[in-house]
């Protein structure tokens, strides 16, 4: 028995004997290979061709590897209409192509809308591709490793669907009982639960399910990514039953971006997915914070969609289901709450916001259940006498009778205090007993907007202290209180950004009073009024100040987008603002959202942001004055509704009329558009971090490259950039452009230019930077000092004192820039790191590991790093591949020389 590579594929008969006289044939007449080669090079490259045959209306081609795998030759395939067969073999495979872009194969249907052949050899080696498919298993028996090569480059076939239901045999059963006991399942068994969950008896179906859900606990990760991927292919099955474990399974174990796609898939096929026995089930799971986002998400779209014929009762059953989950799950009652009030505010149709309203009382009642009742009397452990809340509480002098009165009856009567401690300390659970008599002290803060406003403070008897704030009603309405309300839930956690105000604790209606988180801290215009006294502190002010006017606007621009862009603060003054005096510091809060007004234009808000706050602040401080242009209520817009809404939104201020009469408004609007379109928006961590560095340049001119790149490091960490690449993938090469490159040579600062806008357009992912880097520095001849920057851009993990280069790699007939590394060893000896860059070094590592006993079968799709020492010496190497869909890359081996272990 021959091995795959021993096997005769093809063969050709030449029209002469090997000639001496050619060079073909040593004095011992013995073959000269190379030259062979070299004289019937043509015939070579005929026998290494792919077959490529016409089937059903479809070319598909056969790669030569096939024949080998299966010990036949290219003469013996046959087509016979749609059918494709081995003479003297019963395995036939039908193929009919039904559409530009379908393709049938077997009893499978495949969406395939390329023109070129269809390579038979990806749907044989590819486990999503033939799972399933028995056609195309029986068609060509093939070894296990044959079955599941690695490929680096994107499919262009993807399954469809199973034109006919599977009739699974007394066999199949058993054989899936006997799986749910195995633990190292291999792709053949997976191949038998695909066949059995495509069933129409939907209890075989089910116990295929309840075997791919085995199967996601194998030790093999390609086992359990395929395991997934079978579950998702269950949605098509005709059975609700089946549907629904299938998706039960998945919503558990499913993880990364296609997360929101497999729930918007399942709940197309099946409306009505949520039912009781679902929700159940998923609200005792825990899901993750990106699950629950896509819960968020797709509840969103859903209501978004209301108009579409049955799209409200899903987003109610995502509502009914999330509200659930919420009372199962303390840890996620915030944010939940934050989604569903949300719902309730914004959403555009009154059965969804009814449908919100129910949900969040529910939700509400079942975290107040799961708080427990509440503990009106506590045993010192120390003297073992009884004391109550009474005893416990003490009040500053200031304080009226009924201000006390209402605060110790809520005290006395409602877990208030365990619930805002909860709340605002991510988990902490404090009691009666938890506190030492007089250990909650309680002190009036102002009253203001028809509420005043008191500081709780909680010592507990292990010395933890808490801080919460109350506010107690004055003059306000119910429905003003519950209007409030619902609008701080909504700002203190809105999808996933910072809170805006204080975060929302609790509002307890019998009482009139509600829970704030307490965090100190001087609004803006307390700030400027310290700063102030000293005239030399104003005027270090000023370098602060736009960052300070930008994180304010901001603020109150966040506050209109959170409200759906319905509402705007009526008086956007620095008295209502709590800003960082810090520019690394970003998070700027409001301090009331009571006065609020309808939002009727951006024009009108720009220039309620001059006359309320920036004229206000100038005119009482007058060494600001003129710091201030209209680009930064522009970029404030930017930097809340992103790049591409906020320049829609300035150009409906260019255009309309009212925007004509405000002075210089259309001016600077513009001049800020002009640059925006023409590199990009620069949001204000960025801004500001990039200033930080050019002040320090300016101040060290002399400085060296090692301390340019600490400073940057340590600029890039206190700035938090890497935060911004979600929303600015370009952020970390603008920054780099923006402060060591600021000063390229105009070719390198053309190509970066062109690297960021490819970016930021999102036609260059991140994980390709380093590769655009790397071709666009080929192509340069550059200074040291670039080159030593570049490195860093392209390698963020490069430490500045580590010692890296690039070096040229020949590439199919080019030139690729490959980053080499230097280290040193534990005896003091260099060594680099680098990709092999070429065959004879990939042999020379393969050698290592024969050497160390270590098995290896190096592939095409490999990639290798080795280690070099100063000499030349190979010392050792690891190869890997990547998985460019998944984005991650798996190591196999890694091997030393014996001569440099320990070093």
């Amino acid at each position: 028995f021959l091995s795959p590579f021993e096997r005769i594929v093809d063969f050709a008969v030449i029209d002469r004997d090997f000639d001496d006289s050619k060079g073909e044939l040593t004095p011992k007449n013995t073959f000269r290979r190379k030259t062979i080669e070299r004289n019937f090079t043509d015939v070579i490259r005929t026998l290494y061709q792919r077959t490529t045959l016409s089937v059903g209306g479809a070319e598909v081609t056969v790669p030569n590897w096939v024949f080998q795998a299966l010990g036949v030759t290219a003469q013996d395939l046959r087509v016979e209409g749609d059918t494709l067969n081995f003479i003297d073999s019963d395995a036939a495979l039908e193929i009919h192509r039904i559409s530009d872009r379908a393709i049938r194969i077997g009893p499978v249907i495949y969406q395939y809308n390329s023109k070129k052949p269809l390579n038979l050899g990806s749907l044989l080696s590819v486990p999503r591709l033939w799972l399933g498919n028995e056609a195309l298993v029986a068609f060509a028996p093939l070894e296990p490793e044959q079955r599941s090569f690695k490929r680096r480059r994107r499919l262009d076939i993807f399954w469809d669907k199973r034109l006919d239901s599977y009739t699974p045999s007394d066999h199949d059963h058993q054989h899936l009982e006997a799986l749910l006991r195995s633990n190292t399942p291999d792709l053949m068994d997976l191949h038998r639960a695909a066949l059995v969950a495509e069933s129409s008896n939907a209890t075989e179906a089910v116990t295929a399910i309840r075997t791919l859900e085995h199967m996601l606990e194998a030790s093999d990760p390609d086992i359990v990514e395929e395991s997934l991927r079978l579950l998702r292919r269950a949605s098509q099955n005709p059975a609700k039953s089946v549907i629904r474990r299938a998706f039960q399974v998945l919503a558990t174990h499913e993880r990364g971006p296609g997360y929101r796609e497999m729930v918007r898939r399942f709940l197309d096929v099946l409306p009505d997915l949520f039912d009781g026995d679902t929700i159940g089930l998923l609200a005792e799971r825990t899901l993750n914070r990106d699950q629950l986002h896509a819960f968020f998400a797709e509840a969103e779209s859903r209501w978004a969609s209301f108009e579409e014929p049955g799209q409200i009762e899903v987003a109610g059953s995502l509502l009914t289901f999330l509200a659930e989950y919420g009372a199962h799950h303390p840890t996620s009652y915030r944010r939940i709450r934050a989604f569903i009030t949300g719902a309730a505010l914004t959403a555009a149709e009154d059965d969804i916001r009814s449908a919100a309203g129910e949900a969040l009382e529910y939700l509400r009642t079942g975290f107040r259940t799961w708080l427990g009742s509440l503990s009106r009397i506590a045993v010192d452990p120390e003297t073992g006498f009884e004391y109550r809340w009474d005893d416990v509480v003490e009040f500053a002098d200031d304080i009226d009778e009924d201000a006390r009165d209402r605060l110790l009856g809520a005290l006395r009567s409602t877990p208030m205090l365990r619930e805002g401690i909860f709340l605002f300390s991510r988990g902490a659970s404090v009691n009666l007993s938890d506190i030492l008599p007089g250990g909650v002290w309680i002190r009036h803060l102002g009253t203001d907007h028809g509420k005043s406003v008191y500081r709780v403070a909680v010592k507990t008897r292990s010395r933890d202290q808490y801080d919460l704030a109350v506010n107690l009603n004055r003059d306000l309405e119910s429905f003003q209180v519950a209007e409030e309300i619902d609008w701080l839930v909504v700002c203190g956690s809105f999808r996933g950004r910072v809170p805006l105000v204080e975060e929302f604790g609790g509002w307890w209606p019998d009482h009139g009073l509600w829970t704030e988180e307490f965090i100190g801290g001087d609004t803006l215009n307390r700030a400027l009024k310290r700063i102030a006294r000293k005239p030399e502190n104003l005027d270090q002010f000023r370098n602060l100040w736009p960052h300070t006017a930008w994180a304010a606007l901001a603020a109150f621009v966040d506050f209109w987008d959170r409200t759906g862009r319905r509402l705007e603060i009526a008086d956007p003054n620095p008295a209502n603002v709590v800003v960082p005096m810090h520019d690394y510091q970003t998070d700027a809060r409001l301090v009331s959202i009571t006065s609020r007004r309808a939002f009727s234009s951006v024009t009108s808000m720009m220039l309620g942001f001059k006359n309320a706050f920036i004229d206000v602040i100038e005119q009482q401080y007058p060494r600001l004055e003129g710091m201030i242009t209209w680009a930064l209520p522009c970029a404030a817009i930017l930097e809340i509704v992103g790049e591409r809404e906020g320049v829609a939104l300035l150009e409906e201020v260019l255009a309309d009329p009212a925007s004509e009469a405000i002075p210089d408004l259309r001016t600077q609007a513009s001049e800020f558009l002009a640059s925006v379109r023409h590199r990009g928006f620069l949001p204000r961590r960025l801004f500001f971090a990039a200033k930080r560095f050019r002040r320090w340049a300016a101040l060290n001119p002399d400085a060296t490259s090692l301390a340019g790149a600490t400073t940057l490091q340590e600029i890039y960490t206190t700035y938090g950039l890497q935060a911004l690449s979600e929303n600015y993938p370009e952020a970390r090469a603008r920054f780099f452009r923006e402060t060591v490159f600021s000063d390229a040579p105009l070719h390198l600062a053309e190509g970066l230019d062109q690297i960021i806008t490819r970016l930021r357009q999102r036609d260059l992912e991140s994980d390709e930077l380093s590769a655009a880097i790397a071709d666009l520095r080929a192509h340069l001849s550059l200074e040291k000092n670039d080159d030593y920057f570049l490195a860093r851009l392209s390698y963020p993990h490069l430490r500045p004192e580590d010692e890296a280069l690039f070096v040229a790699a020949s590439t199919g007939g080019g030139q690729q820039s490959e980053m080499v590394v230097t280290y040193e060893d534990h005896e003091g000896d260099l060594f680099r790191i680098r990709h092999a860059i070429s065959a004879k070094e990939i042999g020379r590592l393969h050698r290592l590991f024969l050497a160390a006993k270590l098995s290896v079968q190096f592939r095409r799709e490999h990639r290798f790093l080795v280690a070099v020492s100063d000499r030349g010496q190979l010392m050792g190497g690891l190869f890997y591949e990547v998985n460019t869909e998944a984005r991650t890359a798996h190591m196999d081996k890694v091997v030393i020389s014996d001569h440099f272990q320990g070093r």
